[in-house]
């Protein structure tokens, strides 16, 4: 998990900030700006073809650590990601008890003749994301890289992938 750890330190380490999945978003905007001009590919053309791209590929990867680190949904992949895997093609096995209430949601949902009956089940299902988050957001908000627990990090994938498939019950229509 060492390992794993250190590779998850490198947008926060660029960002000298310590690792957590809510980075202090003021932080984080006032190091990238700090960055950007820094790797300004402006500031390499004078030194010739192969600075300008090394300058050019670190603002691009400076570009991507910033939109990761200023979104909590792409921070919480990238620390789950660096310390416990998170295939692009991962077909994460989610709970039986959880896929069931899905289910009847989902159901509640496409029965549902009333924009006012729509309303409740969606409140139902924003009630489920909040007690979801409720189970892990002491693990978020006390993570230490190194220290906290491969199992309580795998309690936070199980949220990631439940959240998302929330998200696409709200999202659908």
């Amino acid at each position: 998990m060492k390992e794993a750890a250190r590779k998850a330190m490198k947008y926060f380490e660029w960002f000298e900030i310590i690792p957590g999945f809510f980075p202090d978003q003021g932080l984080v905007k006032k190091k990238y700006y700090a960055l950007s001009r820094q790797y300004h590919p402006d500031f390499y053309v004078r030194q010739g073809d192969e600075a300008l791209a090394a300058a050019e590929e670190k603002l691009q990867e400076i570009h991507e650590a910033y939109a990761t680190l200023s979104n909590r949904q792409r921070t919480m992949a990238y620390i789950l990601k660096e310390t416990v895997g998170m295939p692009e093609d991962e077909k994460y096995a989610l709970p039986a008890d959880f896929l069931m209430d899905m289910m009847e949601l989902n159901e509640a949902l496409q029965e549902s003749d009333t924009e006012e009956g729509k309303l409740s089940v969606r409140e139902q299902i924003k009630a489920q994301q909040q007690a979801l988050y409720e189970q892990v957001e002491p693990i978020m908000a006390n993570y230490q890289a190194v220290v906290t627990s491969q199992e309580a990090l795998l309690q936070v994938k199980q949220y990631y992938y439940q959240q998302k498939y929330l998200q696409r019950l709200l999202a659908a229509e």
